[in-house]
Formats: C-alpha cells, sequence, structure tokens
C-alpha cells in the first residue's frame, strides 16, 4: 500500500478542520444555521495561517460571498468583533512556514482527536 501524497494529506487535514470550524453551528456574522462554511481572514495562501483556527471564521455562503465582495467592510467587521484575533493575525501573518508530510500527518490526528474527544 502506497503512502498517501502530501497534497491528499492536506486535504484531508482540510476537510477536518473545516468540519471543527462549521461545528459552531452558525454564521458568525448573522447567525444563520444554512450552507456554513470554514472562512480564511487572510487568505489561504498565507501558508502559516491557512490551518490555523485562529484564522478561520464560521460563515454562512451568503456572508462568504459578502466578505470577498467588500473586503474593507469584512475587515472592518471581523477586527471589531475579534480585536485579539487581529493582534494574533498581525503578529503571525509574515512567519515564513513550510510544511511537509509529518506536519499535515500531525494536524490530521490532532483534528481527529478534537472531533472524537466531543470538542465539536
Amino acid at each position: 500500500m502506497s503512502k498517501p501524497t502530501k497534497s491528499k494529506l492536506k486535504l484531508k487535514a482540510w476537510n477536518l478542520l473545516s468540519k471543527i470550524i462549521r461545528s459552531k453551528g452558525k454564521c458568525e456574522r448573522c447567525g444563520n444555521t444554512n450552507y456554513l462554511q470554514a472562512a480564511h481572514i487572510v487568505g489561504r495562501n498565507n501558508h502559516t495561517l491557512r490551518f490555523d483556527p485562529m484564522n478561520l471564521l464560521c460563515l454562512c455562503a451568503k456572508c462568504h460571498r459578502w466578505g470577498h465582495d467588500n473586503p474593507d467592510a469584512f475587515t472592518d467587521w471581523w477586527r471589531n468583533k475579534y480585536p485579539a484575533r487581529k493582534i494574533y493575525i498581525d503578529h503571525n501573518r509574515n512567519r515564513l512556514t513550510k510544511r511537509n508530510v509529518q506536519d499535515y500527518e500531525e494536524m490530521i490526528t490532532m483534528f481527529k482527536k478534537l472531533i472524537s474527544g466531543g470538542v465539536i
């Protein structure tokens, strides 16, 4: 049996983290409970924050789209709602991270523990 590729592990880690974020059960902006998505504050291209729960919000599809269509308003909203996250993200957004297969395997194990341990 072949070992999973880095891209497959990355996708598996993302699917588990997305499940954890969406388990909040409602949109953090409007309270809607339908069509929930895990939305990045700082985009997925930032490898340091891509899998960091502090960089993710549970948003309904409508609010997620609103955030992409209105980036300045979105930034104002989340900074006012989560001032501690602003400090955290500002501190970490320019750190460089290069992930390897073991990093994704560790994330998967941790996310599975969170799910099975009743955190969500």
